[in-house]
């Protein structure tokens, strides 16, 4: 008997339809096509071989975005809520996925958006650090992991991506003397926190605890006991820290005692919002893009707001606090402090944190060092014409 031959449809392709069962009492049926007889069988076949694995065809045109906010839905009930907030950001840079059905992402696709924030971060202006880049890769497989164990998709197409050996390591970075100055030149009610974390290392959760009482600028230094654990709108004062080293005394600079001596003194804690209550990770976010904005205005830059790929102009770029943080360390680094008592400094748990911290600093010093021998030979040639 002859094979079935296929009507040729006024575009040139032939359709094959393939039964998919049914759903709600009615059959269901995908169509399948191909230029030839013998190209749409293949297809149909094909599709057939999937559903005899258990692959359920009819869910394949759910959009990814579907997933992404189920995988967050997940995470929010399994992690602290900072964390929680780092899984948004990664998870938001899939976004350009959403309204594509989860069944017809390619490995292409996810690897298109690695390599552009590899390029360029578009909230940033720089490159997407490897961690973050590797973070967003987790992320998509994850996310499409939700519809291969469910038997939608056969395979993840997000494993196979690769991160650019081009991106930097971290987007961390110290401020310059200049950014530096102009923290202490500039009142504002966010310049105590910075200033502290600047000159003492405190991380941000360390500095919203942080009272007045545990200074002591006779002796120079702050005692570091407790810390904010921030969960959403909400927030709350947590004794110890995460482990015993974050527990310790910072010896501070005399920059900084100056400082503080300036300040009018009260009780209780030193950073708070405007209405005297704990800082939250909002009062937080809303307080340091106001500070950031108010340090451009004053130095003559200027804020609009980005369009996606375009870069923000300002003269002071955002730094955030862990920034200031990596500038005390910086500081560390550049006075001779060796690494263990940066370490203690700093409350790193592991003194190989602190390693990793100094040895990119020592290899950034050497560059810009050997980088002057370029400029030394550039002046002689000059000077012998």
């Amino acid at each position: 008997m002859p094979k079935k031959s296929n009507v040729k449809r006024a575009d040139g392709l032939i359709a094959v339809q393939v039964y998919l069962g049914r759903v709600d009492g009615k059959r269901k049926y995908k169509t399948v096509y191909g230029k030839t007889q013998k190209e749409a069988d293949k297809k149909a076949q094909e599709l057939k071989q999937r559903l005899g694995m258990g692959v359920d065809i009819l869910s394949e045109k759910t959009p990814f975005e579907v997933y992404r906010k189920q995988w967050l839905a997940r995470k929010k009930d399994s992690v602290s809520y900072s964390t929680y907030e780092s899984y948004v950001g990664h998870a938001n840079a899939l976004r350009p996925l959403d309204a594509i059905p989860v069944g017809k992402i390619q490995e292409h696709q996810v690897q298109a958006i690695l390599d552009a924030l590899a390029e360029r971060n578009p909230n940033t202006g720089k490159p997407t650090s490897k961690k973050t880049l590797n973070n967003i890769k987790k992320a998509a497989i994850q996310i499409l992991e939700i519809p291969r164990r469910a038997r939608i998709i056969p395979y993840n197409n997000a494993e196979g991506v690769e991160v650019a050996r081009s991106a930097p390591k971290s987007t961390r970075r110290s401020l310059s003397r200049e950014e530096m100055q102009r923290i202490e030149d500039t009142p504002h009610r966010a310049q105590t926190a910075a200033m502290i974390m600047m000159y003492a290392g405190l991380r941000r959760g360390e500095v919203s605890a942080l009272c007045w009482s545990d200074i002591d600028l006779k002796a120079a230094t702050i005692s570091v006991t407790r810390s904010v654990e921030f969960a959403g709108p909400n927030s709350y004062i947590k004794e110890g820290a995460k482990t015993a080293a974050g527990i310790r005394t910072v010896h501070i600079p005399q920059r900084l005692v100056s400082y503080l001596k300036r300040q009018p003194k009260a009780v209780g804690l030193i950073v708070t919002k405007t209405t005297g209550g704990l800082m939250s990770h909002d009062s937080w976010r809303d307080l340091w893009a106001k500070y950031i904005r108010d340090l451009n205005l004053k130095y003559g830059g200027f804020i609009e707001k980005p369009k996606w790929g375009q870069p923000v102009p300002m003269l002071i770029q955002p730094f955030g606090c862990h920034d200031l943080r990596h500038t005390f360390a910086t500081i560390l680094y550049h006075s001779g402090v060796d690494v263990l008592t940066a370490r203690d400094q700093l409350g790193h748990s592991n003194v190989q944190t602190t390693i990793g911290i100094y040895t990119h600093l020592d290899k950034d010093f050497k560059q810009r060092k050997m980088g002057q021998i370029d400029a030394y030979l550039d002046e002689m040639q000059v000077a012998c014409k």
